[in-house]
């Protein structure tokens, strides 16, 4: 059964005596620069609006103001709190060669300390187009809030336009204060922003840990052939699999006998994690995860990219202190994010979701497209408190997702990945009558109340994969998400119909067991059911990927 976390303290709120902490993303840049050019960009969080232009988004816990203004969610019993800031700069060198991050002081009653930070843009910037400079805020390893300004890259004969408001001069740095911000932050909170997220290869890579003093910082390079290898050891593990349901043979050596061949599939899927941590992690993604293991603070992991290409979860990271490795997804909470230049998406996910029962949609499919085992998922999940069945019709549900009223929705059927060069949608799940894609998700789901947000799971072929389109990660993870969903889970490649009706019933009955206690992790009940492959040896218990906080707290709905 997942474990509960009763009686574990909860987040703060962020209402310090004498009212809320409310500050405007100060973010000065020049709103025109020629490639090869270096700037100067100064970062704080002032009282009064001093930067036009620029564009905020507020953290879970926190609030945006009418006028823009980010409220934080700050612990009430300080008068100054340490900030670090990370600057996500892509297309610019720091030209000083330092890091893009910085610590400033916020004081209750004024504005903070400024960082200032000299980039020089490269000279392979095409003119015309437009940078997006961002800040994100941190306090003690919690994000706090994120703000972002566009600079447009000007052809050689124009001169840099400075904003309205630009700053000269070293900037004053903060000292550490220790202060203790509450439970619900990831032990690692890691954010991974590639230059070019289509072809995912040069990344800048930002750490926080409540448990480290700052945030760490670097950058990374994924072989060119990084996905393509990825993806071909997703296809192998697809047909491992598969002969393993059909009791065929691996070698002649294995010939009838399934423990060999369970041994033989987990041995590939160990060195494939292997291979991703010790090849394809970030250097400092090592030296991070080491230091806490080795001081047992790692539970859990956020992982934020503008790519959705790297498998977190099938990362198998070593042990420490004689200790066996492990799988991320099953030693550790861990959830993804896909952080949006645009308002729809925040910057990080929110902590908390209360369960109000589950919808489920299972289409009817007949000939080749038939599920046989579509049947007992649903029977197992009739049998939950609050299931109710909704059709497998467009009109159906176009229903349920105008108006999920809070609930849990399980879909069960088939999902698909198209060619978009051929006219086909990029992702789509297969209704009786119709496909839905993600443009059509966002044109009938508006966005969900807060206090009653919908958790979705597409138990659906290839339904938790995503590809970048169109400069963002159109998957559906990012596509549930922004219409206001408390989190998302999915697989990352074809799913065996009868596991994946096994994993959907385990998930929902630990889900349900662990609400017992009031409260339960959805990254807890995940790991527990992944830990059916070692038992089974078939890979499809490894293919859920979930989007979201780590420590997602599922509440049991009050009488």
């Amino acid at each position: 059964m997942a474990s509960p976390v009763e009686g574990e303290k909860q987040p703060e709120t962020g209402a310090p005596a004498g009212g809320p902490v409310v500050r405007h993303p100060y973010l000065d840049a020049p709103e025109t620069i020629q490639p090869g050019e270096r700037i100067a960009v100064t970062v704080a969080l002032t009282l009064d609006p001093l930067t036009p232009g620029v564009t905020a988004k507020a953290a879970p816990g926190g609030k945006l103001t009418t006028e823009g203004a980010l409220e934080l969610p700050l612990p009430a019993d300080a008068e100054s709190w340490p900030i670090d800031v990370d600057l996500i700069a892509p297309g610019f060198d720091a030209a000083d060669g330092e890091p893009l991050q910085r610590r400033i002081v916020l004081y209750r009653d004024n504005d903070s300390d400024f960082a200032r930070f000299d980039l020089t843009l490269r000279s392979d910037a095409v003119t015309g187009t437009t940078r997006r400079l961002a800040a994100r805020f941190y306090h003690a390893g919690r994000f706090l809030g994120s703000a972002a300004r566009p600079v447009v890259v000007a052809g050689n004969g124009q001169p840099a336009q400075p904003s309205a408001l630009s700053s000269s001069g070293p900037m004053a740095q903060g000292e550490a204060i220790d202060l203790d911000v509450g439970g619900s932050v990831p032990d690692m909170d890691v954010l991974v922003q590639f230059e070019d997220p289509a072809r995912p290869r040069h990344a800048a890579v930002y750490i926080h840990s409540p448990h480290i003093a700052g945030a760490i910082v670097g950058s990374f390079d994924l072989p060119d052939d990084a996905v393509g290898w990825i993806e071909a050891n997703y296809a192998q593990m697809v047909t491992l699999g598969s002969r393993l349901r059909s009791a065929s043979s691996l070698t002649a050596a294995a010939d009838g006998d399934p423990a060999a061949q369970r041994k033989r599939i987990v041995a590939f899927a160990e060195g494939f994690g292997d291979q991703l941590y010790r090849r394809y992690t970030p250097r400092e993604f090592r030296q991070v995860f080491v230091q806490l293991r080795a001081e047992k603070r790692l539970s859990s992991l956020l992982v934020s990219s503008n790519s959705p290409a790297f498998p977190w979860e099938l990362v198998f990271a070593p042990g420490g202190d004689g200790e066996p490795g492990g799988f991320l997804g099953i030693t550790y909470r861990i959830g993804r994010w896909t952080p949006r230049d645009d308002g729809g998406l925040s910057d990080r996910p929110g902590g908390e979701i209360v369960f109000n029962g589950v919808a489920a949609v299972a289409p009817h499919y007949a000939g080749r497209q038939a599920l046989p085992f579509q049947q007992r998922e649903i029977d197992a999940l009739s049998a939950l408190s609050g299931f109710d069945a909704i059709g497998g019709d467009y009109a159906a549900f176009e229903a349920l997702v105008r108006d999920p009223v809070g609930r849990f929705v399980h879909f069960s059927g088939h999902g698909a990945i198209g060619d978009p060069l051929a006219g086909e949608a990029p992702f789509a799940i297969l209704l009786e009558d119709e496909r839905i894609d993600p443009t059509t998700w966002r044109r009938i789901a508006g966005a969900a109340d807060p206090a009653r947000r919908p958790f979705y799971f597409f138990n659906a072929c290839d339904s938790g994969a995503a590809k970048v389109m169109g400069g963002f990660v159109q998957g559906w993870g990012a596509t549930v998400l922004e219409s206001g969903a408390g989190g998302f889970i999915g697989g990352m490649w074809p799913l065996s119909d009868e596991t994946a009706a096994t994993f959907a019933a385990e998930y929902y009955a630990r889900l349900v067991g662990g609400l017992a206690a009031d409260r339960v992790r959805i990254a807890d009940v995940l790991r527990e059911v992944r830990r059916g492959f070692y038992a089974t040896g078939d890979p499809t218990y490894l293919a859920y990927t979930f989007y979201g906080d780590p420590n997602l707290t599922v509440i049991r709905q009050q009488p």
